[in-house]
């Protein structure tokens, strides 16, 4: 199982690293239009899954690195496709959008990754670590070098979100956060 997370968490860095490549690279309207295709395709393969169609290796793929609490298969993949998407759709400084990518994948992931090892439970959320959290606000400092220091409070906001257990997905959550926060100041 553990091997399996970590695996998923790399994804999920890896993911945001080539998001922000591709913005910086190709523009915030090509990021836009990647985005919406894999979510395109990622809502076929998972409407195939539901009905029962198995694609080979996409199904293999997910099927090895899926958490098995998930509503559906695919579920915090689209969440995170979709956060990509309303970042550089609602956000126009590339700056902003890329700190905005930077916490959901750089940040969740390393956060995850760190939390599983944690032996220090928040007290209002036994799922999380201090030690988690900790990593999480460090290296949502970073981006920093992006909007300067208007992240400091973006940092610790999207650590609080990050360490209660909300209804929603993370990688719903955290996007949002940082795009009103973004939007506003």
């Amino acid at each position: 199982m553990e091997r399996k997370e970590v695996t998923r968490q790399a994804i999920h860095i890896i993911a945001g690293l080539v998001f922000m490549m591709v913005l910086i690279y190709f523009g915030r309207i090509t990021l836009i239009g990647i985005s919406i295709l894999l979510l395109f395709f990622g809502s076929l393969l998972i409407n195939f899954k539901l009905t029962g169609r198995h694609i080979p290796i996409a199904h293999d793929i997910g099927d090895a690195i899926e958490r098995k609490e998930v509503r559906f298969p695919g579920w915090g993949a689209a969440w995170y496709v979709f956060g990509v998407i309303a970042l550089a759709t609602l956000l126009v400084d590339n700056n902003e959008i890329i700190s905005g990518i930077f916490i959901l994948a750089v940040s969740d992931g390393l956060a995850t990754i760190v939390g599983m090892h944690g032996k220090y439970k928040i007290p209002y959320n036994n799922k999380k670590t201090i030690e988690g959290s900790v990593v999480f606000f460090v290296s949502a400092l970073v981006a920093y070098l992006f909007v300067g220091p208007k992240i400091v409070p973006l940092a610790a906001i999207t650590t609080l979100i990050e360490s209660v257990n909300l209804p929603t997905d993370d990688n719903f959550s955290l996007p949002m956060v940082c795009t009103i926060y973004l939007f506003l100041f």
